[in-house]
């Protein structure tokens, strides 16, 4: 991937396991998979939108009519809104972001989907069951930038 998309990208293997969803009443068993380890940002996505066979492209919008529907409403993908090449692309819409996988998909000759709700879950839980990505301390200033508010992403 470093050859195709600017740093920092990397994968990380999330193990086979189970996840258990907040209704609390069913426990799902997940293969195991890949993630990315952090969000893709404005300079990674532009990759897509500044290449002549990236977002222009309609094929990237075939999986469903509802897609392409949207696509040809929308020739142009919307600004983020918040501007520098390390910060996490914004205002990128799940049509946007299926289109981004099956583009990196070809380019890489690997399947590249957007996580699963069971994915996403095994991902941030793992096998302890935590409340939280990094445990069950609930957030503070130390952890999410809980109190600082500084109403933007950070790199």
């Amino acid at each position: 991937m470093a050859d195709i998309l600017p740093q920092p990208f990397e994968w990380i293997d999330i193990p086979s396991g189970s996840v258990q969803l907040e209704d609390g009443h069913l426990i799902f068993d997940v293969s195991e998979f890949m993630i990315a380890k952090y969000p893709i940002t404005n300079a990674q996505y532009q990759v897509f939108v500044d290449s002549l066979d990236g977002y222009c492209d309609a094929r990237w919008w075939t999986y469903s009519e509802d897609a392409l529907e949207w696509r040809m409403c929308n020739k142009n993908p919307q600004d983020t809104a918040f501007s520098g090449d390390d910060l996490p692309r914004t205002n990128v819409n799940w049509y946007d972001a299926v289109a981004f996988c099956y583009y990196l998909s070809t380019l890489t000759d690997q399947m590249i989907t957007l996580p699963t709700e069971l994915e996403w879950q095994r991902a941030a839980q793992g096998d302890d069951a935590r409340f939280y990505p990094w445990g069950n301390t609930d957030p503070n200033d130390f952890l999410c930038n809980f109190h600082n508010k500084i109403g933007m992403p950070t790199p």
